[in-house]
């Protein structure tokens, strides 16, 4: 700032041209340059972030893909991307196989397989007696099924006898045996 003696103090760079302004910082006609080129607060611009297909992305209160997502939604979506649903849904239902078929039929009967491609599950009966008992049940044991693991999921039962103790059952049959 310089003083001329009359009048309030003139800022250093509207000095006129020939003037001596040696007392002028080269920092402070940059600050005092930059100050009257800003915009006023009322007409700043809010810059929005944009996606790669430049589209622009707004953040606000409603919800969307970007906010976490609950534990059970990302399992779901795993579960649903990876294939997974019809095997998690029957083997829900080997755990649940007495609340399927009732006790009494579960005592002589387990789910030993499930077949991903065909839909075909595997049910091994202890005697050839509750195998054919069994297959006259087909259509209420399917739609119980559907009811527990979801309407299409399983779509056909094969049922063999066998022992039930659990031992391994290749299922579906491999080709070549």
């Amino acid at each position: 700032m310089t003083t001329s003696g009359v009048g309030p103090p003139q800022p250093a760079d509207s000095q006129s041209p020939g003037t001596d302004d040696t007392h002028a910082d080269a920092a402070t006609i940059a600050l005092a340059r930059a100050r009257r080129e800003r915009p006023s607060p009322s007409r700043t611009t809010t810059r929005r972030r944009t996606r790669r297909g430049g589209e622009p992305t707004f953040s606000g209160s409603a919800p969307d893909e970007r906010d976490p997502q609950s534990l059970s939604d990302s399992v779901d979506t795993l579960t649903q991307v990876a294939g997974w649903r019809s095997r998690l849904a029957v083997a829900g239902l080997t755990v649940r196989w007495a609340e399927v078929v009732g006790a009494d039929v579960a005592r002589h009967s387990r789910l030993a397989g499930f077949d991903t491609r065909t839909g075909d599950v595997l049910v091994i009966a202890d005697s050839p007696a509750w195998a054919s008992a069994l297959r006259m049940c087909t259509a209420t044991i399917l739609a119980r099924i559907g009811e527990e693991a979801g309407e299409g999921v399983v779509t056909t039962l094969t049922i063999r006898s066998g022992r039930l103790d659990g031992s391994p059952t290749s299922y579906p049959p491999t080709s070549g045996r």
